[in-house]
């Protein structure tokens, strides 16, 4: 059936991390790539967040791809991450005009073994003197793909998808922070990166503040801890 898709798209290559976000028959979900932790989270509508392997989904490492850099696995550079990279033998098909914008037009065929599909991609990137409002030049403009892939059950299906994009940037000037899980959100099975410092004293005392979102109130609290007594006093 048709339908229609809308996708943010953010890649951090010295960062190694990546950021997606989609608006599908109404429903919104966001996906963050790490790739220094090999991990994809999931959050979908508000507060669920589920956590899976890269090794264990290969599809979604196909959106961006990965490379071994001494070890350790990373995002492809920025060219590479929308399949105009090294990897992807193209041939260059001349002048076509899309959307209004004249556009430089490439052509390839590729083969994946791990989706089952084989399929020919249609880049249209922006001609080098068309004044972009971003005043950047030769940015895409539109991907073309038509193909088929096999599904497990030995059923071939047709590929066809249309890509516009929209206020491209060359560079990364995004706030760090959408590479963060939202507030509230856990993601349980996540790796624990960055554990608990370890206590040298067995007594203490702090002065605490509570947020409470549900019931929207904000209270104080002073505690005492004494492990050798096996004492805890609370005073709010």
């Amino acid at each position: 059936h048709n339908f229609t898709s809308q996708i943010q798209e953010v890649v951090d290559t010295a960062g190694n991390r990546a950021y997606v976000k989609t608006l599908d028959h109404g429903l919104e979900t966001t996906m963050i790539f790490s790739y220094d932790t090999q991990e994809i989270f999931y959050i979908v509508g508000a507060n669920n967040c589920t956590v899976r392997n890269m090794s264990s989904d290969p599809d979604m490492q196909l959106l961006f791809g990965e490379s071994m850099v001494d070890g350790q696995g990373h995002i492809w550079g920025g060219a590479s991450t929308l399949y105009f990279g090294y990897q992807i033998n193209k041939v260059y098909k001349g002048m076509e005009e899309v959307r209004g914008i004249w556009c430089n037009w490439w052509q390839a065929c590729i083969i994946s073994n791990v989706t089952n599909s084989n399929f020919t991609i249609n880049y249209y990137f922006s001609e080098s003197n068309w004044n972009t409002a971003s005043t950047y030049q030769d940015v895409p403009v539109r991907y073309v793909v038509n193909g088929t892939t096999l599904l497990a059950n030995g059923t071939s299906v047709a590929i066809n998808e249309v890509s516009d994009f929209f206020n491209f940037m060359p560079d990364f000037d995004s706030d760090s922070s959408i590479f963060q899980t939202p507030e509230g959100i856990v993601c349980d099975g996540r790796q624990n990166i960055h554990p608990l410092p370890e206590m040298s004293s067995s007594s203490y005392s702090f002065r605490e503040e509570i947020v409470d979102v549900f019931r929207a109130t904000i209270s104080q609290a002073d505690v005492w801890y004494d492990e050798s007594s096996k004492l805890v006093r609370v005073d709010y």
